[in-house]
């Protein structure tokens, strides 16, 4: 028995319109995206023709809401990496350089937090910040600042491991630098800069370009990041250590320096954290 009498007609689908893009002959996905790409970083409008007008803009007029809309998270994702670069160049002034930095280093990750990496680099080379010449030192200084916060934690290295290597093997060590430590050289106390610009800083001394530079390991304690300015034996038995020198390598470029100081006294410090023993 029919419960629903036979359909004497069918009905289509309603078509969907596009309400934002001219249908003419269907680009390749690739093609749109990169077109969509050079609007944004190039500011090159040649997509704009295949844009519908609406609600009073034309083609051009949407893709800039989209390219400001872009650009504006991405600089606020670098003011939110380089804090003190903003603080000493001024909010116009960061806008303008973000954009014009976007534009050179497009960064193909779709997290922020690997956004500004070359910032240091860029900033070597923008013609318009000449007047500050260690502003891109203070840049290397802040994105190292950003990365070790946001590295893994980890275990400090145990002295009874370590004890267990025999006597014989000791130059055969190769020890590391935690993933959480960085180096950074500086004719410029950049250190200072970056501590007198701190919103909590309380310090109303300037800082003094001629008093000469730093040398610095960059770590982190738990959420605080720790700046320790190096001697020069410090420096150098960690620069050794940061290239992969082995112990015994290290004794021969550096035969007079205090190793059985240097050593234990990094480790107790957290600075390096592994180590293995090399054929």
């Amino acid at each position: 028995m029919r419960i629903f009498q036979n359909w004497m007609c069918c009905c289509k689908k309603p078509v969907k319109h596009n309400l934002f893009y001219r249908v003419k002959k269907m680009q390749p996905l690739h093609d749109i995206q990169q077109a969509f790409f050079r609007v944004v970083y190039e500011n090159e409008f040649s997509l704009s023709s295949e844009i519908k007008d609406a609600k009073g803009l034309n083609g051009e007029s949407r893709l800039k809401v989209y390219q400001s809309s872009i650009l504006g998270i991405q600089t606020d994702a670098l003011a939110a990496v380089y804090p003190v670069i903003k603080k000493l160049v001024g909010d116009e002034f960061f806008l303008a350089m973000g954009k014009a930095y976007l534009r050179k280093y497009f960064s193909p990750s779709g997290d922020l937090h690997n956004l500004g990496g070359q910032m240091a680099e860029f900033l070597q080379d923008f013609e318009p910040a000449k007047s500050l010449p260690y502003l891109a030192d203070v840049a290397k200084l802040e994105w190292i600042w950003h990365r070790i916060f946001h590295a893994a934690d980890e275990e400090n290295l145990d002295f009874n491991e370590l004890a267990k290597i025999p006597v014989e093997q000791h130059g055969q060590l190769q020890f590391y630098l935690r993933d959480g430590a960085r180096l950074l050289a500086s004719p410029y106390p950049v250190h200072r800069i970056w501590q007198l610009n701190q919103d909590d800083c309380k310090d109303e001394e300037s800082v003094d370009l001629d008093e000469g530079g730093v040398q610095l390991l960059v770590t982190r304690n738990g959420y605080e990041i720790e700046m320790h300015p190096l001697n020069d034996d410090e420096w150098k038995f960690l620069q050794l250590i940061q290239l992969g020198v082995s112990l015994s390598g290290i004794t021969e470029k550096i035969p007079e320096y205090p190793l059985d100081e240097l050593l234990p006294q990094c480790v107790a410090k957290g600075w390096i954290n592994r180590f293995e023993i090399r054929a």
